[in-house]
């Protein structure tokens, strides 16, 4: 059985799409990750929009995205926090 949107028991999908979405639209639409050079720009902004807005669950790939973000500024950015 499938239940979409859980990870280690946890609902991310549900907090990606209301308590955490001004901070998922921010990161994604963030300077950093856009100009990455990773990512596609407009599938991040197809992706926060129909994820936000509950037409598709991107919880997987908004994970990966955020993950990927954090390893870069943490491991290859000295620590800092922008």
């Amino acid at each position: 059985m499938k239940i979409t949107g859980m990870h280690k028991f946890v609902r991310y999908s549900s907090w990606f799409r209301n308590e955490l979405a001004p901070y998922i639209r921010e990161v994604l639409s963030s300077q950093r990750v856009r100009e990455n050079g990773i990512w596609n720009r407009e599938f991040l902004d197809h992706l926060a929009t129909k994820h936000i807005s509950g037409h598709h669950d991107y919880s997987a790939e908004i994970c990966s995205i955020m993950t990927l973000d954090a390893i870069e500024r943490r491991l290859l950015h000295g620590f800092s926090e922008n």
